[in-house]
């Protein structure tokens, strides 16, 4: 017997709900954000999330210390989204990049990167900013921490050669410090490097989906700023296949270093920004009064379902 109206609408109702045999199971839609490492468990029903991730902006270069220039701006994180299958009640790490350290003037320790202080097997701590003293180039900038294991501290000031900003966890480049010497200021010295930024991921062993970080500025005369990072993969988090992205952007180039008159205050050359604003390199800085570079921001994880 053909069903009645009335019942027709009770089981369509029945059916929007999942109450009936063969019905998905309904589930609340929502997002969570990680702005510093954490583990995503996956909620109840739910079989595919999309994860958005930002790299780390890479530090900003130092400025210099006789004729003044700024150095120049870090390059901002990659971004990339990936619509990914999941397992419900799986667990899953996330790893969020730190940003690079800024580089600092003439006789001036670097700054440190920034990233997880408790990393875990595939994650590194952030780099340490280089030491220097009076007569030395700048130190260099401590890369970012985050996913991988390539992060490095910032080199040390030394006379005559610049001292480079630290590595990034995914290995981005820190940048080149300018040259220096002595108190001479024919040598126009030059401050160090900012680091690289770190990378984000997500996922479990070698099934992490990935984002990079920007590479730093550098500390020498009108230097060139840091590149951006690359975009990022997508990857299956249980079996770590390729996944095509929904999106993806690579990270933009921080400014030049910009010429100054020592006298004046200020002037800097911007970092790159990164998409929506997130993962933006650090400014390179320089002027009378104030010459050191900008740290890098830090990386973001957002997951959606």
């Amino acid at each position: 017997m053909a069903p009645t109206a009335r019942t027709a609408a009770a089981l369509a109702f029945l059916t929007s709900l999942g109450l009936l045999v063969g019905a998905p199971p309904a589930h609340a839609a929502g997002s969570q954000t990680f702005t510093v490492d954490g583990t995503f468990t996956v909620p109840a029903g739910v079989t595919n999330v999309t994860v958005e991730l930002w790299g780390g902006g890479g530090g900003g270069g130092g400025g210099g210390s006789y004729f003044s220039f700024s150095g120049g701006g870090g390059g901002s994180g990659g971004y990339v989204k990936c619509p990914l299958s999941v397992t419900p009640g799986t667990a899953v790490a996330v790893v969020v990049a730190g940003g690079g350290g800024g580089g600092s003037p003439l006789g001036r320790r670097g700054h440190d990167g920034s990233g997880p202080s408790r990393p875990g097997p595939d994650s590194s701590a952030p780099g340490k900013g280089g030491t220097s003293a009076e007569g030395l180039g700048g130190g260099g900038g401590g890369g970012g921490g985050g996913w991988g294991t390539k992060t490095t501290n910032g080199e040390n000031g030394r006379a005559l050669l610049g001292a480079r900003g630290g590595t990034g966890s995914g290995g981005a480049e820190g940048g080149l410090g300018g040259p220096s010497g002595s108190n001479d200021p024919s040598l126009e010295p030059g401050g160090g490097g900012g680091g690289g930024g770190g990378d984000s991921a997500f996922g479990n062993a070698e099934t992490r989906s990935v984002a990079h970080g920007g590479n730093a500025g550098s500390g020498f005369d009108l230097s060139l700023g840091g590149l951006g990072g690359a975009a990022g993969t997508c990857a299956d988090p249980t079996t770590g296949d390729p996944v095509v992205p929904a999106a993806a952007q690579v990270g933009s180039v921080g400014e030049r270093g910009r010429a100054l008159l020592w006298f004046l205050p200020g002037g800097s050359a911007a970092g790159g920004k990164g998409f929506n604003g997130i993962g933006n390199g650090g400014d390179g800085n320089g002027g009378y009064s104030r010459n050191e570079g900008d740290r890098g921001n830090t990386g973001r994880v957002v997951v959606t379902w």
